[in-house]
């Protein structure tokens, strides 16, 4: 949002996930709105409230969880496409031994 307002684009369209249940689809949305009223908001700190929020007891988890994947996606070295097939990443932040931590952790929360 912040380049869009930089380089003067004065309308946006901003779509999230048009099907149902897509991966953290609620916070997706909850920060897209923001970050058009506010290009500037504080993007940690929104996503923080709307975990404790919306998650209540698993935020700590959750955040955990979406950190390790981004961390992983950006040391893997490959893009993020929207049109990319999971197998395309089963080397990198979807590999077989990632889904299986993130799988222990997810079950050592019950």
């Amino acid at each position: 949002m912040r380049f869009f307002r930089d380089h003067h684009v004065t309308a946006m369209f901003s779509q999230g996930n048009r099907e149902c249940c897509g991966e953290l689809a609620e916070l997706r949305t909850y920060l897209l709105a923001h970050l058009q009223w506010d290009p500037d908001c504080d993007v940690a700190a929104l996503t923080e409230r709307f975990l404790r929020a919306y998650y209540g007891p698993a935020a700590g988890p959750i955040g955990r969880y979406i950190s390790e994947m981004h961390d992983a996606l950006s040391t893997s070295g490959l893009g993020l496409g929207i049109f990319d097939s999971p197998k395309s990443h089963a080397a990198g932040y979807l590999s077989p031994e990632r889904l299986e931590m993130m799988r222990g952790q997810l079950l050592a929360m019950d």
